[in-house]
């Protein structure tokens, strides 16, 4: 896996495709869960939505073998969308688990904390909501190559909110087959918010324009 230069604060259009720093929340998508967003759950974050914790559990020795199998299938390269991008090294099938979005577990008023700090350091800011939950993913500083995926409103992946021994993770599944050196990509879900729209730069033949 090759780590994005020092030089670019953001990697991937999560960040870059704003003005001002501001960070939109990831949401994961629970199995067997409608797919269309919620409403946010605060108004002055646009899109803290989240799925809620779900009953898809997946056994600890596949979740093992996962992060092996992701630095081998996977590798942080230029985006054809924009930034930074995470592709495939392999083919890899529908169904499969590519790789689980790392970070940091914390409480929802720390990531507060946090944002604003990354904000006026003018880091890129990486977290993923867990839910309704109080709790948040912080990939900013503790993340892995996941945090690279890019946004497309005609995505080949899904994530899903998995448990592993109890406790909530968030893995990144094949929605269709992938060719080796295609872009791996998802849908952000970004609450609807007609006041604060994020353009989006995913070029596909269904983009719908913005993320929200």
């Amino acid at each position: 896996v090759v780590d994005a230069p020092a030089g670019n604060r953001s990697g991937c259009a999560r960040t870059e495709t704003y003005s001002r720093r501001v960070h939109k929340f990831l949401r994961a998508a629970c199995a067997g869960e409608s797919d269309e967003p919620r409403e946010r759950a605060r108004q002055t974050d646009a899109s803290r939505g989240g799925a809620a914790f779900g009953d898809l559990t997946l056994p600890h020795l596949m979740y093992a073998r996962l992060a092996g199998s992701s630095r081998e299938r996977t590798r942080v390269t230029r985006s054809g969308i924009q930034g930074w991008g995470l592709c495939a090294t392999v083919q890899i099938e529908r169904g499969d688990m590519i790789i689980e979005y790392v970070g940091e577990l914390v409480r929802r008023d720390l990531s507060d904390r946090r944002e604003q700090y990354y904000n006026s350091k003018g880091i890129g800011c990486y977290m993923f909501s867990i839910g309704s939950s109080n709790y948040v993913i912080d990939a900013t500083l503790m993340g892995n190559p996941a945090r690279f995926i890019n946004h497309s409103c005609d995505p080949n992946c899904i994530s899903r909110l998995v448990s592993i021994n109890g406790k909530p993770k968030i893995i990144i599944y094949a929605l269709r087959a992938i060719s080796p050196s295609e872009e791996l990509t998802y849908d952000y879900k970004y609450a609807r918010d007609d006041g604060d729209k994020v353009p989006c730069s995913c070029r596909a033949a269904t983009c719908r324009g913005w993320m929200n």
